[in-house]
């Protein structure tokens, strides 16, 4: 199940306009402020994520279990079944309580029964290193950063110490690794739904300097989005899973108009500024002026032309290609109608600069990127076939390709190092798994926050939640994440 929470009908009741910008028809983000229903393009993206979802799903099941594809989806909706009925047609092994379990693994271990069974916390487990098991690995060194969650220049107030992309962070890291020889290659592995539009630039520049000197892999995770396939279309190979999400090449921008608000509140606020532009963020107490508007028109055009070149050069399509899947329109709050047009200039702006950096960093024409682009959420295999990533997989398959690159044997080990990888516990490292298969459903506080304390154009993929399909463990990802992270320890 797909969807999408509309907080516009809320927002007006309350006197909040929201004056969101945005460029590409599938940019959904800022959908959730400003409308009160999904709109066509919105909805004709999530149908087709759906079923990509659905349609992988079945073809994993059907696939493991040895039956029909037709098979597996007539059971499913034959509705809900008890655990007897999956054990009867084949979808599960078998029925236990916590206490046979242990006793099965017992006796498959040769552990007498009144023994304790020996078992390590996770928490400890995670703390093991190869080397205290004699597991040296390779002498070949090949560094992964890691890029998970929102972007920003500057660590939020409001976020914890290990949340979040923090860009002046990762260029650290990035810079560190250019510098040095001991790494042969590099993988990036990106799981972000995009965030700050300048942010998400100064860290391209920097892992484009960093490919001209030595191997960069992009590995993508469930999500890399907008501002998150910004990151990636730097690396001379991008790696995406099946049904990543990715692309979402396009950038919104906006601001809070709480002047209604205070009116019902009572509140009053005014200003005394020095210099044109001083009150641009700072008055939201009234909706942008003309001349502001223009000046976001610059900003916003600049950052899309910008992505839409990169996206293109990087994926070796002319420019015009990519802007053909480019195209924005805006949305305003009706309360704007009057400035719309400047408005929509300045997030025409950014727009093709995002577009013209995909087009320029993937080698793609910009009218074949346009095509592409949009604001559009592809999944994995989908984005493989229109150019955007190069070859599906997860970090192994990165490494392969790392390994090659180098020009080692696939067979030689070689030694992992982790450069910012934080140390969380496992709900931390399962969050987003539990109750959705990819994205997370933004709230109106974060959504709100994000015009509140964002002072710039927004490359972001709008909040999706994807309901999981409850029972099948091959139906989620959560295997094969435990898996990566536990090999990169």
């Amino acid at each position: 199940v797909g969807g999408l929470n509309l907080f516009a009908g809320v927002l007006e009741r309350i006197g909040i306009e929201p004056q969101v910008q945005r460029i590409g028809k599938y940019k959904s983000a800022g959908d959730q402020l400003t409308r009160k229903s999904m709109s066509e393009e919105n909805c004709e993206m999530l149908t087709s994520l759906l079923d990509n979802i659905y349609g992988n799903w079945l073809d994993v099941v059907s696939s493991s279990k040895g039956k029909k594809r037709e098979d597996v989806e007539h059971f499913i909706n034959e509705g809900v079944y008890e655990v007897e009925k999956l054990k009867e047609e084949g979808f599960i092994t078998n029925i236990h309580y916590d206490d046979e379990v242990i006793s099965m693994l017992k006796e498959r271990l040769g552990v007498q029964k009144d023994k304790k069974l020996s078992m390590v916390d996770y928490k400890k487990y995670s703390k093991v290193r190869k080397w205290t098991l004699g597991l040296t690995g390779g002498k070949d060194l090949i560094a992964v950063i890691r890029a998970t969650g929102s972007i920003s220049r500057v660590r939020s107030p409001l976020s914890t110490p290990s949340s979040g992309i923090v860009a002046e962070q990762i260029i650290e890291k990035i810079r560190s690794v250019r510098e040095s020889k001991r790494y042969k290659a590099v993988i990036i592995r990106i799981d972000s739904p995009g965030g700050d539009a300048l942010a998400s630039d100064l860290m391209w520049r920097e892992i484009k300097l960093l490919a001209a000197s030595k191997p960069v892999i992009a590995s993508m995770g469930d999500v890399a989005a907008s501002g998150g396939y910004y990151m990636a279309m730097a690396a001379q190979t991008i790696v995406a899973e099946n049904l990543t999400l990715t692309g979402s090449i396009g950038v919104v921008t906006g601001k809070l108009n709480l002047g209604k608000l205070y009116e019902k509140i009572g509140f009053n606020k005014e200003v005394i500024s020095r210099g044109r532009y001083a009150e641009l963020l700072a008055a939201e107490q009234r909706p942008f002026r003309p001349d502001e508007a223009e000046l976001f028109e610059k900003s916003a055009q600049n950052a899309y032309k910008q992505f839409r070149d990169k996206a293109a050069f990087s994926r070796s399509m002319p420019v015009e290609k990519m802007e053909e899947v480019a195209q924005g329109r805006v949305w305003a709050g009706k309360d704007a109608a009057s400035r719309a047009e400047l408005f929509e200039k300045s997030a025409q702006n950014a727009y093709k600069q995002f577009r013209d950096k995909a087009a320029f960093s993937r080698s793609m024409p910009v009218e074949k990127m346009e095509e592409v682009a949009q604001g559009r959420v592809w999944a994995g295999k989908d984005a493989a076939s229109r150019g955007l990533v190069d070859a599906i997989g997860g970090l192994s398959r990165a490494i392969a390709i790392a390994k090659h690159k180098i020009k080692i044997p696939q067979d030689r080990p070689v030694t992992l190092v982790e450069l910012s990888r934080p140390s969380p516990t496992l709900p931390e490292v399962l969050s987003g798994i539990g109750s959705s298969i990819v994205g997370v459903d933004r709230t109106v506080k974060e959504l709100l926050q994000d015009l509140t304390f964002s002072d710039g154009v927004q490359a972001r993929m709008d909040g999706i939640m994807f309901q999981r399909l409850e029972g099948f463990p091959n139906a989620t990802p959560l295997i094969s994440l435990i898996k990566d992270y536990l090999s990169s320890l």
